[in-house]
This record gives structure tokens, sequence and C-alpha cells, in this order.
């Protein structure tokens, strides 16, 4: 069987269904289960699965959807054994245990094939803990991928990280403003222009 047969080049794998972050822009905060986790054979078996396909074309398995994957203690084992069978991994993170030196080094360690960092919202004048449902302070969060970023050189992961902006067109932005209509997040920018001096600093 091929995946993309069917319209699928990506595997998402959500092993525990926890998140330490309670975003505006996510609907993790209305779920009711926040609490499932799938048990090690299931993991194992549907990674299996993957490898027993047709892997034309496939892209890479991921163990997220709307959690934070490194909540699961069990999660390095499970990139350990994708990357044995031969999968690419991709590895979405909030950054927030990145704070643990242990954490940080496990996940170099086993070096998901790419790591992105949910960063989203880098002005501090846009309530950073509101937006993200925490109240650590931005410059320590800053902090915390910095010292990420500065041990992640000697590995092979490569590094995404991702902002959040919503790209209106001129004309789509004209008409919010005439018109009170609303789009996008309002937690982050409205167009690339706005990021560029948070980005630079």
């Amino acid at each position: 069987m091929k995946l993309v047969d069917y319209g699928f080049s990506v595997v998402q794998i959500e092993t525990k269904s926890s998140c330490n972050m309670a975003c505006q822009f996510c609907p993790y905060p209305l779920r009711d289960d926040k609490s499932a986790l799938m048990e090690d054979d299931l993991v194992y078996k549907a990674i299996d699965q993957v490898c027993n396909m047709d892997l034309t074309d496939f892209e890479y398995v991921t163990f997220s959807q709307f959690n934070e994957p490194l909540l699961d203690k069990r999660i390095f084992d499970y990139v350990e054994y994708a990357a044995k069978r031969k999968l690419k991994t991709y590895f979405v993170t909030n950054a927030l245990l990145l704070a643990k030196s242990s954490v940080r080094e496990q996940l170099l360690k086993v070096s998901p094939t790419i790591i992105k960092i949910s960063l989203q919202t880098i002005n501090k004048n846009r309530n950073f803990g509101d937006i993200r449902g925490i109240t650590m302070d931005i410059d320590d969060y800053f902090n915390t991928i910095y010292t990420f970023l500065s041990e992640s050189l000697n590995y092979p992961s490569r590094i995404n990280i991702d902002i959040g902006s919503n790209f209106l067109r001129k004309s789509e932005y004209k008409a919010k403003k005439l018109l009170g209509v609303s789009f996008g997040d309002p937690s982050v920018a409205m167009d690339v222009g706005e990021l560029e001096d948070d980005i630079i600093k």
C-alpha cells in the first residue's frame, strides 16, 4: 500500500495528549481529554506499520498533533526507534521543557531529522504570557531557546523556528479596517514587515 495514493505523506502519532501551554491559537485548551496515553506496543506497532508500506514520497513521522511530546518521557525511545527503521522524524516542541539540560541532551542525542520550535509570538508587547497560557517571562523563554540552539550546533538535526504571522494582503487588511471583519489570530503580527525588528532582536 502507498500512503500517497490516499493523499497522505505524513503520519502523526500523538503518544500523550498533554500540553504545558494553553495557547490562544490552538484547540488544545478546548479538548476534553488532556491525559490520554498510548500504550508502548501500540506506538511501536504504528511505526512498524508505516515501515511496512511503500515509502515512496513519504515525508516523515511526527509524535505530536496538539500535544507537547516532551511531556512523554518515552518519546526519545520512539524517535530513536523510528530512526532505526529508516524513517525521517519531525519533532515539534514549544521548547518549555528545553530549560532542563537533561531534556536538551536527550533530544539532541536521538537527533530527529527536523526539530521545529513553535515560538509563534516574539513581540514582548503582545502579552506573551496570555497568548501562550503561561506565566514564564518572555526573556527567560528566549534564553531557553538560545541555549538549545547553541548546544545543537554539533548535532545533525535541522532546526526550524515557527513564528506566527497572519500574512494578510493589503486589500484584506483594508477590508478588516473598514468592515470590522476578523482575520487570523490577533496574537500575532498582521504581516512579515511587522516582525522584522523582533526577528533581528
